[in-house]
């Protein structure tokens, strides 16, 4: 996510969103995890995402769950349903694959759909100073 400023990944929106993200992932990827094997993916991927130090991102985040943040909980909102959609969008094009229908065009709409959930759910709110509604 090259050309963005640091100062986007502090913005509890984010942290809400990229957190949630990355946590759906390992979890969908791994299985149930532990809290220290949580966190330890969760640093890790922030990092490797952002280019910014991975160890302040789990205190961050806990520090703006337990405030109950609401700039930060509409991320994660945004990402459990983002999530949801890109898998829907998935299991659709797997489904389309099995039946032999799927044609470059139809691939690329589910690849439009996905730009389309990135730019509402993350892209509409980088740099929202006010945290709220695009």
């Amino acid at each position: 996510m090259e050309g963005l400023p640091d100062s986007v990944w502090r913005e509890p929106y984010v942290v809400g969103f990229l957190g949630m993200l990355i946590t759906l992932h390992a979890t969908r990827n791994a299985g149930a995890l532990g809290t220290a094997a949580l966190a330890s993916a969760q640093a890790g991927a922030w990092s490797d995402i952002t280019g910014t130090a991975a160890n302040l991102v789990g205190e961050e985040i806990c520090f703006l769950s337990a405030a109950g943040d609401k700039a930060f909980d509409l991320g994660c909102r945004n990402a459990a349903a983002f999530f949801e959609a890109v898998e829907i969008l998935d299991r659709g094009s797997e489904e389309n694959l099995f039946k032999e229908r799927t044609s470059p065009v139809a691939c690329g709409h589910a690849e439009e759909d996905r730009s389309a959930l990135w730019a509402r759910n993350f892209d509409a709110y980088v740099g929202n100073a006010s945290g709220g509604e695009p």
